[in-house]
């Protein structure tokens, strides 16, 4: 591997965090010639991207980001370019709604309520669009109040708010969940959003990506401080090595950001967004008999609020869940994961789960990303840009699609374009004041 000056050690780019943005901006420097260094601090790449072998359950899951939607074209981009599949999603075979303490199938609500429905999902989707702005004070809840519909509706709203978001909705801000809905078309279209994922998983990806000519990548080896010393920057390391490079791409999730002494580099809005995710979403894997496969079940359960089955494994349907963890539901009790099944699946047996602890996890800290209703434009991608020596990347911050990993790819080419750009520039005109 080339550096740009081999006895002095020093990279052309030095890349914190193996994550898709991390390695989509390693790639994209390496394509253009220059000499890049990717430090992450787990035993493999990929960060929230990871398919993992969970041994109660005997089979691979996606312990994080699942699915491609309609409009991810960098993604869709990546999995062509290393000859990767995808896997295409049937609709739901079976559906069933839990609102107002009823379990229902075919008709998500009473009968004369339906009208009521209809009507307010065509308010909501004209909110997304039209008034983000002005509901940008509301948390999800209190937007929910605001509806003054019936118990049944508000509930079917509060499961589909839940997954959206990833966080309790009396704290996360409605632009969280309504941009979501504008951006896919519509909350009934959010159901068909999820339409499929990569066939040999995200883990796969990450390692074609982290595997890419030009790059270099040092598992085991966090972070500890970076710094800004004339026109080079210091990347130290836990086991007390330190890093140059001309520039460097700093691309964690925001809530590991406290973790890093970040000096002379942060400005005043970065500051105040690190560490700032409240995202905190449980997702659950279930092997279960007593499910259909392609089986869909959302509104308020007992703890998971959405229910999805997209396949089987040893005769048993694959169940993945999201809820919110709290007193009354710990993802890693057994008792309290049955509950939760039985209240859309009274019939289904639970034979093994999985649950990944992404906020305890300490290189994440936190779940795809959401916004506190007291601060909505805490991530926004403007106030993260630099430039000066280091730039920011990653799905919490990104500029379009953020939280997923669509987000994560355009975040990491747009950080890479800027510092492709700030090093042609200094290569023709001299270094570019930090």
């Amino acid at each position: 591997m080339r550096q740009v000056d081999g006895d002095a050690g020093i990279w052309d780019v030095v890349v914190v965090g193996a994550g898709l943005a991390g390695l989509r901006a390693a790639r994209d420097c390496a394509d253009a010639g220059l000499a890049v260094l990717v430090l992450e601090a787990r035993d493999r790449v990929g960060g929230r991207a990871f398919t993992g072998g969970a041994a109660e359950l005997g089979a691979d899951v996606e312990l994080g980001g699942t699915w491609i939607a309609p409009g991810h074209d960098e993604v869709l981009n990546e999995l062509v370019r290393y000859g990767l599949g995808r896997r295409d999603y049937s609709a739901p075979t079976d559906v069933r709604w839990r609102a107002d303490g009823v379990l229902r199938t075919g008709l998500p609500v009473p009968f004369g309520d339906l009208p009521i429905l209809e009507s307010t999902i065509v308010r909501v989707h004209a909110d997304a669009v039209t008034r983000l702005d002005e509901l940008s004070s509301l948390t999800c809840a209190a937007y929910l109040d605001t509806l003054d519909v019936p118990p049944a509706i508000t509930d079917l709203f509060r499961g589909w708010f839940v997954m959206i978001t990833g966080s309790r909705l009396d704290e996360v801000s409605i632009v969280d969940g309504l941009s979501t809905v504008a951006h896919h078309g519509g909350l009934v279209a959010l159901m068909t959003a999820l339409e499929a994922s990569p066939t040999s998983g995200w883990s796969e990806l990450a390692r074609r990506m982290a595997a890419s000519d030009g790059v270099t990548v040092r598992l085991r080896t966090p972070v500890s401080s970076i710094g800004v010393d004339a026109d080079l920057v210091s990347v130290a390391t836990g086991a007390g090595v330190t890093e140059r490079g001309l520039r460097a791409i700093i691309a964690v999730p925001v809530n590991v950001l406290p973790d890093l002494d970040i000096r002379d580099i942060t400005t005043p809005a970065i500051e105040r967004g690190k560490g700032g995710n409240i995202g905190r979403v449980a997702k659950v894997w279930m092997l279960a008999d007593g499910v259909p496969e392609g089986a869909l079940a959302s509104g308020v359960g007992e703890g998971l609020d959405w229910l999805y089955a997209p396949g089987s494994h040893d005769g048993a349907t694959l169940v993945l869940g999201f809820g919110l963890p709290g007193e009354s539901f710990d993802p890693n009790d057994r008792s309290d994961v049955e509950r939760a099944l039985h209240a859309f699946y009274p019939d289904a047996s639970l034979r093994a789960f999985h649950h990944h602890d992404w906020v305890a996890d300490p290189f994440s800290r936190g779940t795809y990303v959401s916004v506190p209703a007291a601060a909505p434009d805490l991530f926004d991608a403007e106030a993260w840009h630099t430039d000066g020596l280091v730039s920011f990347a990653g799905s919490d911050i990104a500029a379009e699609e953020p939280g997923w990993f669509e987000g994560a790819l355009r975040s990491g080419a747009a950080a890479a374009a800027h510092a492709i750009h700030q090093l042609d520039v200094r290569r023709t005109s001299g270094p570019v004041p930090g």
